[in-house]
């Protein structure tokens, strides 16, 4: 009996120093499996930082492209209002030659009157069709501003918004994985998240092509107040040449306005 008692504590003493060994091989494979990250989820740092990289190229393509598009603006603008301001020029060379005939034809001091009385209602005609295009045309740019710099703020606020939605799909992902979760899961809802921001980020876009109606209305707008400011000019030119014949008592030739002068249109 004693010797039975000191085999079994001599059994119990070895097993006692091998159990760790034994557990240790046992968990080890088991914890190296825990351990070791499925290939999605490990994709995903990677994959995350290509996106970040590729939206912070866009997002500084856009900046270019709005600095672009402002310089052509200013570009454009300045060649439309030179092109006007060399039309009126010489629309008043040849009002300027055609006044100094008509000064020619009148005789009496009665027609050197007229004439002279014909002169400044022409002028002060052709200012006010002048004051009304510019009137006109300074309202058409400043709204073209104001939609395009609302366009560009919408735009970048939508990229800013998609880029933040990214990076909070992907951090959810990452945790996702870290707490067990299955990796197809964790897959397909990165998916649904990703597509998501997309299609809102797509929607923006939407509604920023529906602002073309409203430029269209500034067009509209602009195109009718020149279109107005040049019928009154002919329609006072009428009728002072009307009166002017009438009071020189002839028939010559009195068109001593440029009527076909144009104004430029953007």
């Amino acid at each position: 009996m004693q010797m039975n008692y000191k085999k079994i504590s001599t059994f119990i003493v070895a097993v006692s120093l091998i159990l760790p060994f034994l557990t240790s091989a046992r968990e080890t494979p088991k914890q190296n499996m825990q351990s070791a990250p499925d290939p999605i989820c490990t994709r995903l740092v990677g994959s995350m930082k290509k996106i970040q990289n590729r939206l912070t190229e866009n997002n500084t393509v856009l900046k270019e492209r709005k600095q672009e598009r402002t310089q052509d603006f200013k570009d454009n603008r300045k060649e439309h209002q030179d092109k006007l301001d060399e039309m009126r020029k010489q629309a008043a060379e040849v009002r300027t030659e055609a006044q100094t005939k008509l000064l020619a034809l009148a005789k009496t001091d009665a027609q050197k009157i007229a004439v002279k009385d014909f002169i400044v209602s022409a002028k002060e005609a052709m200012i006010t069709r002048h004051e009304t295009v510019d009137t006109a045309m300074e309202a058409f740019r400043h709204g073209l501003d104001a939609i395009s710099n609302n366009q560009q703020k919408l735009l970048e606020q939508s990229q800013e918004t998609y880029k933040k939605s990214i990076e909070t799909a992907f951090e959810k992902a990452k945790t996702d994985c870290e707490d067990g979760m299955a990796p197809e899961t964790v897959k397909k809802q990165l998916i649904k998240s990703l597509q998501a921001a997309k299609e809102q980020l797509v929607n923006t876009k939407q509604q920023l092509k529906l602002s073309g109606n409203s430029v269209e209305a500034l067009v509209k707008v602009r195109n009718e107040a020149i279109k107005t400011a040049a019928d009154t000019f002919r329609t006072t030119m009428e009728q002072l040449r009307t009166e002017l014949k009438t009071l020189l008592g002839a028939t010559k030739d009195t068109n001593a306005e440029n009527e076909q002068e144009d104004e430029t249109i953007e």
